[in-house]
């Protein structure tokens, strides 16, 4: 590292008050680095994988090593790092083909210093791959069945067996505009996991079928229609479900270029609906169903619930820059996918809405973290840390969009528009674009994120 990247480099840190809490020395090249925290945030691991070796570190909460351990890789054929389980102290890391056929573990055993490397005699039959979750330290991959309205979710033991548990949902529970039988497999086309509890981004939020892990629940939400957000809750500790549709402001103007979506946050669901001429959003309450807040703006009339300028940022939109005029806003997002976003700050919500070109989304979003975390190629790593994978579509996002704040009773206040903490590391990787190998996570409330300087063979982790 020269002088120059030095004094940015500190410079840099001493600005923001950021800290360094761990460095590990590495000579071989690392090719992606991942995590797994305790759910009793008693302590968490760091996982540095190089050609053909994954090394893991162990750290207690007051950041200080525990143990190391390091293991041989499964065969090339399992790609993807998609969960994990803990017992004690033994990790046991889960991944799975390219094809989703296939499933194998790497087992980190911290206490007595060992580890193992085990392929699973586990396959998919007539059922395909719909998420993976890790909740109070166990495991589950929940699978939708072909041709029936009927996903499984398998529950794996310490011993690698499975607990198997069907779930079938009803006719009655899943009805189009006109209030027909649809299939599960139309409801559920092209999934994104999100991680609600950091950042996200609009290119993130406007796909159409979103997946959140919640505590002991997976909820599925799914804005295929315009006039409704249909919302499935399922509960791992009994394997029961609730599906509930949730309607969209009603729009007495055009229908011409309509579009809506939808955003889960805490125990609130904000639906967006617009076109050319108009666009509503409103907060309802997850429980009640009840609407608490409604805001609308026209293409006429300023936009009176914004406190950031109208951006456009990023993809087809090139450099940054801003538009003055609202007509100009929902011109622009009447032609692309529209999304919300929620994020709180120090008591205020921060409420993101806007739109994305097509021909960006998707691609762009899910190779981000790919490409941007300096991984081998092959290597997806966007199903084992959502929060990772959030920062990676957070930090490439191409949109054009508007921001306000909202107090704790959803009412519009002034300010200005902090820097979350995704805009504080992604400043950070701009200025440094060597470093890769980038995992970025969440421990006893503060962010962590770490990264490999291979200027000076150092695998560094800061928190903010």
């Amino acid at each position: 590292m020269n002088k120059f990247s030095l004094l940015l480099f500190f410079s840099f840190f001493s600005l923001i008050a950021q800290k360094e809490i761990i460095t590990i020395t590495s000579n071989a090249q690392i090719y992606q680095s991942f995590n797994v925290v305790d759910s009793n945030s008693e302590f968490f691991a760091v996982f540095l994988e190089e050609s053909n070796l994954v090394k893991g570190y162990l750290y207690d909460k007051n950041y200080q090593l525990l143990a190391k351990i390091y293991s041989d890789d499964l065969p090339d054929k399992y790609k993807n790092f998609i969960g994990y389980q803990i017992k004690g102290k033994t990790i046991t890391l889960f991944m799975n083909s390219q094809t989703t056929k296939n499933y194998g573990v790497l087992i980190f055993d911290f206490e007595k210093e060992t580890s193992h490397v085990k392929e699973l005699d586990f396959k998919l039959k007539k059922e395909v791959y719909f998420d993976a979750i890790s909740v109070n330290n166990s495991f589950h991959l929940m699978t939708r069945v072909k041709n029936k309205n009927q996903f499984n979710v398998y529950t794996f033991n310490e011993d690698f067996s499975v607990s198997k548990n069907e779930i079938v949902i009803k006719k009655e529970d899943l009805l189009d505009r006109k209030n027909l039988p649809i299939k599960l497999v139309d409801f559920t086309k092209r999934t994104i996991q999100i991680e609600n509890k950091s950042p996200i981004s609009i290119e993130a939020t406007s796909e159409y079928v979103k997946i959140y892990n919640i505590e002991n629940k997976v909820i599925i939400t799914s804005d295929i229609f315009n006039e409704f957000t249909q919302v499935i809750s399922i509960n791992l500790d009994d394997f029961s479900y609730t599906s509930e549709k949730f309607l969209q402001p009603k729009y007495e103007s055009s229908t011409i270029g309509l579009k809506s979506n939808s955003y889960l946050y805490e125990n609130y669901l904000f639906q967006l609906i617009s076109n050319s001429k108009k666009l509503t959003f409103q907060v309802s309450d997850l429980a009640t169903k009840e609407v608490i807040k409604e805001y609308s703006a026209d293409k006429d009339n300023p936009i009176d619930f914004k406190n950031s300028e109208i951006i456009l940022e990023g993809g087809d939109f090139k450099k940054y820059r801003e538009l003055e005029k609202s007509s100009q806003f929902l011109r622009k997002i009447s032609k692309y996918k529209v999304g919300i976003s929620v994020y709180k700050n120090e008591e205020k919500y921060q409420i993101t809405a806007g739109g994305i070109t097509e021909s960006v989304n998707g691609i762009g979003y899910y190779m981000a973290g790919a490409v941007a975390g300096g991984m081998i190629a092959g290597y997806y790593g966007i199903y084992f840390n959502p929060m990772t994978f959030s920062y990676f579509g957070y930090a490439n996002t191409k949109s054009v969009r508007i921001t306000g704040l909202f107090d704790n009773e959803f009412n519009h206040i002034q300010g200005e528009i902090d820097d979350n903490p995704f805009e504080i590391i992604n400043t950070f990787f701009k200025e440094n674009k060597d470093f890769t190998s980038k995992t970025v996570f969440n421990f006893n409330g503060n962010y962590i994120y770490g990264f490999y300087n291979k200027n000076i063979n150092l695998y560094e982790v800061f928190k903010i």
